[in-house]
């Protein structure tokens, strides 16, 4: 039963592994996903604010995409606002015509919101951080893997050895039990005149 365990964990470790090397390809593989149509249901579902909001507060990024201007793709959505988990100070209402007001370089470099688009400073973290700790995993699992494998083969083998012995011993006791009769008369006789052949 152990053995047949260790056999379901060792799949689960193949499995485990072979996620983390697909998450390793699609962090590294550069396609960015697309938060457009998320960030349109802002005002509407709240779920879709609060996961914004503190994105934007955790990372200190504003919108989705691009260093430097990435604060600018929800103009089309807030009409010249930012949402207020934009803010380096964060006040209610700080993000009210943030937007409006960049036409004047000046003005647009002390905005007193983060500029850069969310987007790409979370690629860029997953990238230094996720994608060595997926490598490590993936190490670590193989080997874990490994001596699951080894075990349930050792398991089985066990198994397979207390079976025999249980046969071989079944089958000399048998041999000596006086129930079976006379162990003589299955043998040739010598006094007699038949042949072995």
């Amino acid at each position: 039963m152990i053995a047949v365990l260790i056999g379901i964990a060792f799949l689960g470790q193949v499995f485990s592994i072979f996620t983390a090397f697909e998450l390793r390809f699609k962090i590294t593989s550069e396609v960015l996903p697309i938060a457009d149509e998320n960030m349109q249901r802002y005002l509407s579902d709240e779920t879709v604010k609060y996961n914004w909001d503190w994105m934007q507060r955790d990372l200190r990024c504003c919108g989705d995409r691009n260093y430097e201007t990435g604060f600018q793709s929800w103009n089309s959505i807030l009409n010249g606002d930012v949402p207020d988990s934009c803010c380096h100070n964060e006040d209610v209402g700080c993000g009210k015509g943030k937007l409006s007001r960049q036409s004047n370089r000046q003005i647009l470099e002390n905005l007193g919101i983060w500029k850069d688009g969310c987007l790409d400073i979370l690629i860029n973290k997953m990238k230094n951080d996720v994608v060595p700790m997926l490598m490590v995993y993936s190490g670590v699992g193989a080997l874990i893997g490994l001596v699951e494998l080894i075990t349930m083969v050792l398991g089985f083998a066990y198994v397979a050895q207390i079976s025999r012995r249980e046969r071989r011993n079944k089958h000399m006791t048998d041999r000596t039990r006086p129930a079976y009769g006379n162990e003589e008369e299955y043998l040739p006789s010598l006094t007699s005149k038949e042949t072995n052949f």
